[in-house]
């Protein structure tokens, strides 16, 4: 019954918790608490959700998860680029790629990353979960003579799906997204995954109406080596984006680094295609492969085409 009041734990069981306690203060050692101990047991047995686990103060980040999804916006100077070259004039190729460079360019930022030191710090700390109905609101300068607001708002937290709302006015660009952020443990790797919808939307300066560029799929941050290894992050998955207007779609793949990061292929490489919609079936117009945290290549999927017709 709800009047009914709680029992306390028995004795025994309180004075083991106690003891335990005083023995781990008098050893200088934190023992970690009953939820991770049943948590790492789990591992063996597949992917854990971590993201209702608490977790103690050094593992977290001094910041919440809202002002980490306002993060990206650190790299909206490269928003003056893209209105440039949709006011230059470029094709619809051209723009998917400006589009795509802008993505690449937010996966650093995104989560902290940056110099050496600022990676070193975000490694492997969760930022605090905010409440139902928290806001955060941020404003950045796009060194093109305006400025660019952010707004995040908690929807839920069962499941936990936030809201953000992006613009730079002057530049005539914004972007919307509403995900649901969730955490995976699954033996030696951490896996951060955003589901849901997001997509930007550019004016076009010399045309009547604007584009709108939809990500249909994206991929996950990983977390690799967080028990045995050096730790490092890298972006694993699937990025599928779309044109409503144009009909163009990019498909890119964000390959894993090889066995702990010393075997096989370095992290961070991606490889993918622009294709447009043609007789019925996709065809690629460019082709693209390199390190996003480095430099991207693209070249012309006719010509590569050619070339290998003429080689056999």
């Amino acid at each position: 019954k709800d009047d009914e009041p709680i029992s306390p734990l028995p004795e025994h069981e309180v004075a083991a918790e106690e003891h335990e306690a005083m023995e781990s203060q008098r050893m200088g050692t934190n023992r970690p608490p009953k939820g991770w101990l049943t948590l790492l047991s789990s591992v063996v047995r597949g992917p854990s959700d971590l993201s209702s686990l608490k977790v103690p103060i050094a593992m977290a980040a001094p910041k919440s998860q809202l002002e980490r999804e306002h993060d990206f916006m650190e790299s909206s100077v490269d928003w003056v680029g893209m209105r440039d070259l949709f006011e230059s004039g470029a094709d619809s190729v051209q723009r998917m790629e400006a589009v795509l460079a802008w993505y690449l360019g937010t996966l650093s930022r995104g989560e902290g990353w940056g110099t050496p030191e600022e990676a070193e710090e975000s490694l492997g700390r969760r930022p605090h979960m905010p409440i139902i109905g928290e806001r955060h609101v941020s404003f950045f300068d796009t060194l093109g003579g305006g400025v660019a607001y952010a707004v995040s708002e908690q929807l839920s937290y069962e499941p936990k799906v936030c809201a953000t709302f992006a613009s730079a006015p002057e530049l005539g660009i914004s972007f919307q997204e509403v995900v649901g952020p969730s955490i995976g443990l699954a033996g030696n790797a951490v896996t951060m995954v955003r589901a849901g919808t997001a997509h930007l939307t550019i004016q076009r300066p010399h045309a009547s109406g604007h584009e709108t560029y939809l990500f249909e799929t994206r991929p996950s941050l990983t977390l690799r080596n967080v028990f045995l290894g050096r730790t490092f992050c890298e972006v694993v998955g699937h990025l599928v984006l779309r044109c409503r207007e144009t009909g163009l779609v990019a498909r890119m793949d964000f390959e894993p680094a090889g066995f702990m990061g010393v075997a096989g292929a370095g992290p961070h490489g991606v490889k993918g295609t622009v294709a447009r919609w043609l007789d019925g079936r996709e065809e690629p117009v460019s082709r693209l492969a390199g390190s996003w945290r480095s430099r991207v290549y693209k070249w012309s999927a006719a010509l590569e085409e050619a070339r290998r017709a003429r080689g056999s």
